[in-house]
């Protein structure tokens, strides 16, 4: 699916989150034009990741809507969202590696998965990558717990 630049790439329209009695989200809307830079800002229990994992169709809303270059995301199902989340990139607060895959191999995980690539290709892109970071060579063999965060 093409990405419509025309469009607003992210539109959000009264969303609500609840958990039991807590209102996490309580109506909000916002939109983000193309190119535009959005900071969420809040003190720790405000919502915050709520919303970003609802951005990104990791949990469901409540009610309300998110739209992605357009498309609906809400209640969407899982086949069609997957081809959305490969045009977004998100990055949780704490580690998001698997602890068990070196760092080479988180970062070959998505492409294995989801680029067409062979295989020298994809290692070529992943210490690519790596490197853009400032992880050397020596690093590459590392598992996560073995480099800052």
């Amino acid at each position: 699916m093409e990405a419509n630049h025309n469009q607003t790439p992210v539109e959000v329209a009264d969303l609500r989150k609840s958990y039991g009695e807590q209102k996490v989200l309580n109506g909000i809307s916002l939109n983000v034009a193309q190119g535009q830079t959005v900071a969420v800002l809040g003190r720790s229990g405000t919502g915050k990741s709520v919303l970003l994992k609802l951005l990104v169709g990791l949990q469901p809303a409540d009610s309300g809507t998110v739209r992605i270059d357009g498309q609906e995301i809400t209640g969407i199902e899982p086949g069609p969202l997957n081809e959305i989340r490969k045009r977004m990139g998100y990055l949780f607060q704490q580690g998001a590696l698997y602890d068990s895959l070196t760092v080479e191999q988180n970062v070959d995980f998505p492409l294995s998965r989801h680029a067409d690539l062979s295989e020298s290709a994809r290692k070529d892109k992943v210490r690519e990558l790596l490197s853009s970071v400032g992880l050397s060579d020596g690093d590459f063999e590392k598992m996560p717990s073995e480099i800052s965060g």
